[in-house]
């Protein structure tokens, strides 16, 4: 797709891969040069404005469902097939199609968490649901500025949570094996202050004011740990 959410995920992987070669998203496939990244749409303006805009990749106006055209442009040798139309019931089915012609891996955009229980049970890899990825931004702002991003996860009931570590928390200077709350919180990942590159948390991970952590808690029990890890909820 080439309508908004489509030039959206091209700007963020064509910009990661000009910035640090690949993207993390790519990170367990074989590097390949990014004019094997393809847009395809069957819309004449949203394919010339994309080719426009994106002169790194190869943009193609055509219908991703017709088997003859995939087959001919060898879309079946892709590593990954992103379907972001905003035909979201449409994006599962191209999904799992393209995954039957060979495509290795599928990332489809729906619109729900239900569907995205059915995308999965079609094979589809990743499913991604709008609705709950807007619940979740919205989230992320009204639990205050140091809470950087929230994703929900089995149907609300756990939050995956990054949250930037102020000077007033309670857990500066302390270790992870100190402020260990089983069952109520697990932090998965660090990043320093003064770095870009996040590592897997243990139990010797000293936490310092600007540091940002990855944490998982109970949905129930979220504010009250991003209060105990940030210091402020404001």
């Amino acid at each position: 797709g080439a309508g908004r959410i489509g030039n959206i995920i091209a700007e963020k992987l064509l910009e990661e891969d000009k910035s640090k070669g690949k993207t993390r998203l790519f990170s367990k496939l074989k590097a390949k040069r990014f004019s094997d990244f393809t847009i395809i749409d069957s819309n004449e303006d949203l394919t010339k404005a994309a080719a426009d805009k994106f002169p790194q990749a190869r943009v193609m106006r055509g219908d991703a469902s017709d088997e003859a055209f995939l087959r001919e442009e060898n879309i079946d040798s892709y590593d990954l097939a992103i379907c972001a139309t905003h035909n979201h019931e449409m994006n599962m089915v191209l999904a799992a199609y393209l995954e039957s012609l060979g495509v290795m891996q599928s990332i489809s955009l729906v619109s729900s968490a239900a569907f995205g229980e059915i995308a999965k049970k079609l094979g589809i890899d990743v499913p991604v649901p709008l609705r709950d990825a807007v619940v979740d931004s919205i989230m992320s702002h009204l639990r205050g500025k140091s809470v950087k991003e929230i994703h929900t996860v089995t149907t609300g009931e756990l939050e995956v949570v990054e949250c930037e570590i102020n000077p007033s928390s309670k857990i500066l200077g302390k270790t992870l094996k100190e402020i260990a709350d089983p069952g109520n919180f697990l932090v998965l990942m660090n990043k320093n202050r003064n770095t870009e590159v996040y590592s897997i948390a243990n139990g010797n991970t000293q936490i310092s004011s600007g540091d940002h952590v990855v944490l998982i808690t109970k949905s129930e029990n979220s504010k009250k740990v991003l209060n105990y890890f940030s210091g402020s909820l404001e």
